[in-house]
This record gives structure tokens, sequence and C-alpha cells, in this order.
């Protein structure tokens, strides 16, 4: 990232606007580079607030960190969500074996 002029060849970039700059940015995605550059401009609107500095280090800072908290809570979701579905699948292989075993012989 950089405040540098948009270079002449655009391949793979795509020139987004963070606060009251402009950034030039190169990926395999642009489409997700706009996205997050415009994410990351929607958070340090937030927190700065209404004619607040957007271009401001302590801003940037605690944009950045509204952002940090809001990954922490979404990746604790899905890690959650990972855990019940493991056990779920335990829990089906485990009604699978108990059905599919040869009944037992002293039951009879």
């Amino acid at each position: 990232m950089s405040d540098q002029p948009r270079p002449t060849n655009p391949a793979n970039g795509v020139e987004v606007l963070i606060g009251t700059r402009r950034y030039w940015l190169r990926g395999e995605d642009p489409e997700l580079l706009r996205a997050l550059a415009g994410r990351v401009d929607e958070t340090l609107g937030r927190v700065a607030g209404p004619g607040g500095a957007r271009d401001d280090f302590k801003t940037a800072v605690l944009a950045a960190l509204n952002l940090a908290v809001d990954h922490e809570e979404r990746r604790a979701f899905w890690l959650d969500r990972a855990r019940a579905l493991a056990q779920q699948a335990r829990d089906v292989r485990a009604t699978l074996a108990r059905l599919s075993a040869p009944p037992d012989a002293s039951v009879r």
C-alpha cells in the first residue's frame, strides 16, 4: 500500500479510498481488496464519528482494534460451530457402528 499515483499497469490492482487517502492495492482478487478497503474505511468513519479525523493515527489504531475484535468474534463462533459439528459426526458414527454390529448372541 502506498500514497503513490496509480501505476500504468493495473493488472490485478485497484485504487481505493480509505479515510481521505487513495491507495493502490494489488492482489489476486481486486474486488475482494475493494470490499476490504471499504470495510476499513467504514470502520474508520464509525470510530472517528461525524467530523472526526479519519487520518489520525489513534483513529486508525482504534479502527484496527474494532476490526480485530470482529474477526476474533467470528473466529470463535466458527470454532465453536466446528466443534459442535465434529461431535455430531462422532455421535452419528457411533450410532451407525452400533446399528451395523452383528446381533449379540446372548440376547436371544
